[in-house]
């Protein structure tokens, strides 16, 4: 049985918006799109449940929503204030990156709202996107130079699942991707939410939805965990996944053949429509 006694981890997209153009975007996002208004940010964060471990605030780029990022980050410490959680923001940089000042300001605003984690990526998709790796790396520079106390996670990527604008990139950067699950998620799963409320056990949000943050409670959504079809999502058993939704022996087969373009290419197959892309 999943259950939140060991805590739980969620990632938040603020908005569908972004300023760079990388090719490996699975959202194909771009200066367009949907964002949460102050009024979903504070539906979200009340209703959380208290016993959590790790908030991310994601994109698009949530510095295209300043006010909603800074508005966001203090319903969750009026929300948290006595828990011991970690917020990670995941951002390109490219809003306060221009020189030391201006890094310096930022930075010490973020720890001041208690981020514990700036998450970024320095990969040659984000550079073809429109990100200045020199002015990226100062980021980091003026962190340690100062004494920051803030981490600074690095996602390096040389291969990416074929997805959203990535689907049009060579072969040579594709690559067949397990699922981010792992056993550990059933006593600690972590919680994706799209624009719309929906929550997803799949960081790609292509599985089918727990429930709606708008609309059930966090007990109804938890319960919800506990069906054999999220269960088998959970702990990346998409084999398991393949034989409850197959309908018949055909499909079954039909999906297995799947599984050597990568795990997430056959949910990415047998929920096809679950979200809109």
């Amino acid at each position: 049985m999943v259950t939140l006694e060991n805590g739980y981890k969620i990632s938040i997209m603020l908005t569908e918006k972004c300023n760079l153009k990388c090719s490996h975007c699975y959202m194909s996002a771009n200066y367009k799109g949907k964002s949460l208004s102050k009024k979903q940010i504070s539906t979200i964060i009340n209703n959380l449940p208290n016993n959590i471990k790790r908030i991310s605030i994601t994109g698009g780029e949530p510095y295209m929503e300043r006010d909603n990022l800074y508005f966001m980050l203090e319903q969750i410490n009026n929300k948290f204030k006595d828990a011991d959680l970690e917020i990670r923001l995941e951002t390109n940089g490219t809003f306060f990156y221009q020189s030391e000042e201006s890094i310096l300001k930022e930075v010490n605003n973020l720890i001041e709202k208690n981020v514990k984690t700036l998450r970024m990526s320095d990969d040659s998709f984000h550079v073809d996107g429109g990100l200045n790796l020199n002015n990226f790396y100062n980021i980091e520079k003026v962190i340690k130079k100062h004494n920051l106390k803030i981490d600074v996670s690095i996602l390096k990527q040389g291969k990416v699942l074929s997805w959203g604008r990535a689907e049009t990139l060579d072969k040579k950067y594709i690559e067949p991707k397990n699922c981010l699950n792992r056993k550990d998620s059933l006593s600690c799963p972590y919680f994706y939410l799209t624009l719309d409320g929906d929550v997803s056990t799949c960081a790609w949000k292509c599985a089918p939805s727990l429930g709606n943050v708008f609309v059930d409670s966090w007990d109804r959504i938890v319960e919800n965990l506990n069906s054999p079809l999220q269960m088998a999502i959970l702990n990346s058993d998409i084999k398991t996944v393949i034989k409850l939704v197959s309908k018949n022996g055909t499909e079954e087969k039909q999906f297995l053949k799947y599984l050597k373009y990568g795990q997430c290419a056959v949910c990415k197959k047998m929920f096809k429509g679950t979200y809109n892309e």
